[in-house]
């Protein structure tokens, strides 16, 4: 990804994450912590650099009991609203690059 042309859309996805009422505290979120895979959005940023911007979040599973695999039905539904918080404010990162118009 061209960090520089995107940096205000994917720092507010950061920032607001990190902002974000989690029942468990804050989330720990980082950027560019390696992970496998990640083809389909580098083949996204090589084609499409001036309107691709992939962001892949995986979620550590702090969300279950280590031991029995049962789910926390609080952080379950904690960390499932978390990706939307950040809708809001990835709109407008977008409207102020020009990438989309929010205009109906």
């Amino acid at each position: 990804m061209n960090r520089e042309r995107w940096a205000p859309v994917v720092d507010r996805f950061l920032n607001d994450l990190r902002s974000f009422d989690f029942p468990g505290g804050s989330l720990d979120v980082r950027e560019n912590v390696k992970f496998l895979g990640g083809n389909p959005g580098r083949w996204a940023h090589e084609n499409f650099p001036q309107s691709a911007c992939v962001i892949s979040v995986e979620f550590k599973k702090f969300f279950t009991d280590e031991w029995t695999g049962e789910p926390d039905p609080k952080l379950v539904n904690g960390i499932g609203a978390a990706p939307g918080w950040t809708v809001t404010g990835l709109l407008e990162s977008l409207q102020n690059e020009g990438t989309v118009s929010l205009n109906t």
